[in-house]
C-alpha cells in the first residue's frame, strides 16, 4: 500500500502570519492585561496554623477511669473525634465571634485589590448588639468617599438594596438593612477616593462561615495533638480566633474537669 506523502510550504504559513502580524500583537497584548489585571486584583490568601494537645487524656479517655471507659466501650480515636467536634462547636465559635466582634468584617481597596482591615479600621459601624442579634440577612455595605460626601451602597440579604448620598457618616440615615451609622477612627486615611466594603453577618451566618473556614484534624493517627489551619486574607484576625478558640476550649475543659472531680467526690462519700 503506498504512503501518502503530505508537504507543508513553511514560507506560504509564514507569509500568511506575517501579513496578520497585528492580530498577534493585539491578542498578546489583550492577555498581558488581563494578566497584569488579575495578578494586582486577587487578594492575597495566607495560611494560618497551630497545633494543640487534646484535653489532658487518661488511657484513651478524657477524664474518665480506664476500667469506666473499657465498660462504656469508648475508644481513644472516637473520644479525639469528639474533643475535635467540641472544640470546633456552635457554642465555643459563636463566643469567639462575640468576644472578638468578628460579625463585621472590614475591607479597604488599596490598587486593584481587597485588604481585610483587623483590628485597626479607617471607620468602623456603629452596631449595638441588639441591632447584630435583630439582623436576619447578611447585609454588603460599599463606601466611596469623595470629596464633599459619601456614597453608600446597601444590599440585605439577596434581593433589598438601596444607594445613599451622605455628607455626615457619624449621623445615622436609613437603609434598606435599618439605621446606620460609623465612626470614623482615622480621618487622615478617610480622604477622597478611598473604598471600603463591610460585610455584616447574622450570628448564626458567621458561626458556619468560620466552621467552614477553620480545618481541624489529628497530627498524625491516634495522636492527641490536632493541627488548626485556616486560608484566609488577614493572617492576624485568624490568628487572634483560633487563639481565643483554644482558650474557651481550655477553660471549658478546666470547667469539665472540676464537673468530673466534685461528682467522683460526691460518689466516694
Amino acid at each position: 500500500m503506498a504512503q501518502e506523502t503530505i508537504e507543508i510550504d513553511i514560507r506560504a504559513w509564514l507569509v500568511r502570519i506575517l501579513k496578520n502580524w497585528y492580530w498577534f500583537l493585539l491578542s498578546a497584548m489583550v492577555f498581558g492585561i488581563l494578566g497584569t489585571y488579575g495578578y494586582f486584583s486577587t487578594t492575597y490568601k495566607f495560611e494560618v496554623k497551630s497545633e494543640i494537645m487534646l484535653r489532658e487524656v487518661d488511657n484513651g479517655s478524657s477524664f474518665l477511669p480506664s476500667a469506666m471507659v473499657d465498660v462504656l466501650g469508648m475508644k481513644g480515636e472516637k473520644l479525639v473525634d469528639d474533643e475535635i467536634a467540641a472544640l470546633t462547636s456552635r457554642d465555643i465559635i459563636s463566643r469567639v465571634i462575640t468576644d472578638l466582634g468578628l460579625q463585621v468584617e472590614y475591607h479597604k481597596k488599596q490598587g486593584l485589590r481587597w485588604v481585610g482591615k483587623y483590628p485597626k479600621n479607617d471607620i468602623m459601624l456603629v452596631a449595638p448588639p441588639a441591632y447584630l442579634a435583630s439582623i436576619q440577612g447578611t447585609t454588603k455595605v460599599d463606601i466611596r468617599v469623595r470629596e464633599n460626601d459619601y456614597v453608600v451602597r446597601v444590599q440585605y440579604g439577596l434581593y433589598k438594596k438601596s444607594k445613599h448620598i451622605v455628607d455626615d457618616l457619624t449621623k445615622p440615615f436609613e437603609t434598606c438593612a435599618g439605621m446606620l451609622s460609623f465612626n470614623i477612627l482615622d480621618p487622615e486615611k478617610v480622604v477622597c477616593g478611598a473604598m471600603y466594603k463591610l460585610t455584616i453577618y447574622p450570628l448564626s451566618v458567621a458561626v458556619s462561615v468560620y466552621q467552614n473556614r477553620i480545618n481541624v484534624s489529628t497530627a498524625k493517627k491516634n495522636s492527641k495533638v490536632i493541627v488548626i489551619a485556616s486560608m484566609t486574607d488577614n493572617p492576624y484576625r485568624e490568628k487572634e480566633f483560633i487563639k481565643k478558640m483554644i482558650d474557651l476550649y481550655s477553660l471549658d475543659a478546666m470547667l469539665d474537669k472540676n464537673i468530673v472531680a466534685q461528682n467522683t467526690a460526691t460518689f466516694i462519700e
